[in-house]
């Protein structure tokens, strides 16, 4: 098994869905309405979102796992914190559905980065659970970990969320240095969760870029503890930046881009002059 990460891109979308731990939740009638929905947030800078691949494996089947986190807006954020019901990822779809953007739009990213920061929250993200032993699937999602630690290091984060499903899960991102903002416990019995689900119900973990302060060498702090912009690259420059910190070469990044090498070569042009 030789892993890979690499940006999301909108043709990888169907074949990543089946991996999202969340799938069940979405009955015939919503399904189709969630790849429409990451189409948009990838298409207008809206997420950070990678996939992983096993490059030992036909191209076909190289994809094993998927995360998508997105720019949640100050309110949004605020209500998931205070008073939405549990599974964020429905909520999100259906404030998009009846016309609300809980996500931020892109001209307001930039302007977030160079503010106070930005809401990030975690909207799916899962593996590939037939193809691999416990311990390649352990490998796999220590990975997904790091790709994201890695992606979100480029934005300047205020406030983190994350829903996790179990008290494993719970405990091993409160040793990632997160706090539990809601354990849900309000809802259950409710038609949200049901007594069935008790031992498996959600909580709300997070970490604001206040708290992380106080846990220096955390994954917690990796993704908030980040000081004011030093360069002021325009989106497309931070696009290149972001794929060649994945490894791609020049040559690559303008084929996943569909630009000319020449277009690459003068957007660093553009990009170093920034700095």
């Amino acid at each position: 098994m030789y892993l890979n990460y690499r940006l999301t891109e909108l043709t990888d979308l169907e074949s990543c869905y089946p991996f999202i731990r969340d799938r069940f939740h979405y009955e015939e009638n919503l399904k189709k309405d969630v790849l429409p929905l990451w189409k948009i947030l990838i298409e207008e800078g809206c997420c950070i979102s990678q996939v992983v691949e096993d490059r030992d494996q036909p191209v076909e089947k190289r994809h094993v796992a998927f995360g998508m986190s997105f720019f949640a807006t100050d309110r949004f954020m605020e209500e998931a914190k205070t008073s939405l019901p549990p599974f964020l990822h429905l909520r999100v779809l259906e404030k998009w559905k009846r016309g609300i953007r809980p996500f931020i739009k892109k001209e307001e990213v930039s302007k977030a980065q160079a503010g106070q920061g930005l809401n990030v929250i975690a909207l799916h993200y899962g593996w590939d659970f037939h193809r691999y032993n416990l311990e390649n699937f352990i490998k796999i999602r220590q990975f997904c970990t790091q790709a994201f630690l890695t992606l979100v290091s480029g934005y300047r984060v205020k406030d983190f969320a994350e829903e996790v499903y179990e008290p494993e899960e719970r405990d091993i991102i409160t040793n990632l240095g997160c706090d539990t903002y809601r354990d849900y416990k309000e809802f259950l019995g409710s038609k949200y969760l049901p007594k069935s689900v008790e031992k498996g119900h959600p909580y709300l973990m997070g970490v604001t870029a206040e708290r992380a302060r106080k846990k220096p060498g955390t994954a917690a702090a990796a993704i908030a503890l980040l000081g004011s912009p030093r360069f002021y690259f325009q989106s497309a420059e931070q696009e290149i930046l972001r794929r060649a910190l994945l490894g791609e070469s020049d040559e690559e990044i303008a084929k996943s881009l569909g630009i000319s090498l020449i277009t690459v070569k003068k957007r660093w042009q553009i990009g170093r002059a920034s700095c």
